[in-house]
């Protein structure tokens, strides 16, 4: 089984539609796991939804979940800014396209919760002319000897120290 969100646009005489997945990495805060998750299923009208949860740092009762929800397993241990969230997220998106080819997909975090109305973010998506967004932060040389700077948004500075 697949499930589809669908998103109807006119294009060139034709109806398009665009199928979205959800990839969440967490390793904390089961219910807000769970509200996530329903969430997301229902405003998005049950699209497929693939977590990868770090079981070491919080248990979590997969029974609680909807049933269109997957969960990588096994997991990755995982920890902030370490190689293995990388791994953690392509064991999710590789189970993602293994059951469903969502024409877009979104890499969230378990903190994250929906700020924008989904058909707004389906109509900017299908408008864009765009394959693909990426957010990128530049990472400044510094000698470690010296402070680090601050970035401009504050919103951003933790992540700026010496050990970054």
């Amino acid at each position: 089984w697949v499930h589809y969100i669908l998103c109807s646009k006119f294009v060139r005489g034709k109806w398009m539609s665009t199928k979205v997945g959800l990839i969440i990495l967490s390793h904390a805060n089961p219910a807000h796991l769970l509200r996530l998750a329903q969430t997301l299923q229902r405003i998005y009208d049950n699209p497929s939804i693939v977590f990868h949860h770090d079981f070491s740092q919080s248990p979590l009762s997969l029974d609680e979940f909807p049933s269109g929800v997957r969960f990588v397993s096994p997991h990755v241990k995982t920890r902030w800014g370490q190689f293995p969230v990388v791994t953690a997220c392509l064991r999710a998106l590789e189970l993602l396209y293994r059951d469903a080819a969502p024409d877009w997909f979104f890499l969230l975090s378990g903190a994250d919760y929906p700020t924008m109305r989904s058909d707004k973010v389906l109509e900017d998506l299908n408008s864009s002319g765009m394959d693909a967004f990426l957010d990128f932060r530049e990472v400044p040389r510094i000698p470690p000897a010296s402070p680090s700077p601050r970035p401009k948004n504050p919103t951003l500075r933790h992540f700026a120290s010496p050990g970054n």
